[in-house]
């Protein structure tokens, strides 16, 4: 059987919803999949092994999930012509068509704004990836979540293309990654608030790398990268990633990458992904965040000074 996916979401659901594809894939081995997604996304899934085939849409450009929800449910008449065109020339079985946050009415899918959905349907008790693989009817022998490991794979020119940035950038040794910009302005930082997270890294004596260009600081180190898969491989080599719930801060967790996320639009609904090393602050709260970035090293000390003692 083959199977179209539709998917046209951010960074972020995308790599929520690798756990259910793994799951679905695990439970269906002879199945070809293929996905529908958005150009932003179409690198997550160009590396990861249980697609077969990636296609991009020619009319979103951007997540629906960011606000234009009136918008999206006119483009999907054009999204719907666009799947039919793909059906014809590949011959699917089946098209699936997954929306994280969603209602069924009258056999149709319509997603649920974040704000209606956190505030009153109080939907944020489960993490978006049981509901995925609940709606794909997988995972249901599995525990609950600790089968839900994000997965991104990434290409080894990628990796290159990371350590020739950070060379010319002169960085040498351990380094902190800083994300403070996002498609929603209730998630991004004000400029006080990211220049003072720049200062409180920068006093830690380790060198600050900001992935995207913002208010110059002479302490700190601007990298604007071509692809999405070289800023991953920037993130994997950091000792520690700082920054915003955008889609960075989930290539940090699906790396494994030791994290302090600061989730201002959320306020604590987030706290289902928390981990010892993945920290989940709910507003902007400097003394809370050099708290969680101290956390770890006096940590190290402690077991290094035990392991001399002994």
């Amino acid at each position: 059987m083959r199977i179209l996916f539709v998917f046209l979401h951010g960074i972020g659901d995308c790599l929520m919803f690798t756990p259910a594809l793994r799951m679905y894939k695990e439970e269906h081995k002879s199945d070809i999949f293929d996905i529908l997604t958005l150009d932003l996304t179409k690198e997550i899934w160009q590396n990861n092994p249980n697609i077969n085939t990636v296609f991009v849409s020619k009319f979103i450009k951007s997540p629906p999930n960011h606000g234009n929800y009136l918008k999206y449910f006119f483009q999907r008449i054009k999204i719907k012509n666009e799947i039919n065109e793909i059906k014809k020339r590949f011959n699917y079985n089946r098209v699936e068509y997954v929306v994280p946050q969603s209602f069924r009415i009258f056999g149709l899918t319509i997603p649920i704004p974040g704000l209606l959905n956190r505030t009153i349907l109080k939907k944020f008790d489960k993490h978006e990836t049981v509901k995925l693989c609940r709606r794909l009817n997988v995972g249901k022998d599995k525990k609950w979540p600790d089968a839900f490991f994000k997965e991104l794979n990434i290409p080894s020119r990628n990796i290159k293309n990371a350590e020739s940035l950070l060379k010319k950038s002169n960085v040498n040794g351990k380094f902190y990654v800083l994300h403070t910009t996002a498609f929603a302005r209730n998630r991004k930082l004000t400029k006080d608030e990211s220049i003072q997270l720049i200062n409180l890294l920068y006093n830690n004596k380790i060198k600050v790398i900001v992935l995207q260009k913002e208010d110059q600081n002479k302490d700190t180190i601007y990298i604007k990268t071509q692809d999405l898969m070289t800023s991953a491989a920037i993130i994997k080599k950091c000792s520690l990633f700082v920054g915003i719930d955008s889609g960075p801060a989930h290539i940090a967790e699906a790396l494994k990458k030791r994290s302090v996320i600061i989730s201002k639009a959320f306020k604590g609904s987030l706290r289902y992904i928390e981990t010892k090393s993945f920290k989940l602050i709910d507003k902007f709260d400097i003394a809370l965040i050099k708290k969680d970035i101290n956390e770890k090293r006096w940590y190290l000390f402690l077991l290094f000074l035990m392991h001399y003692i002994s």
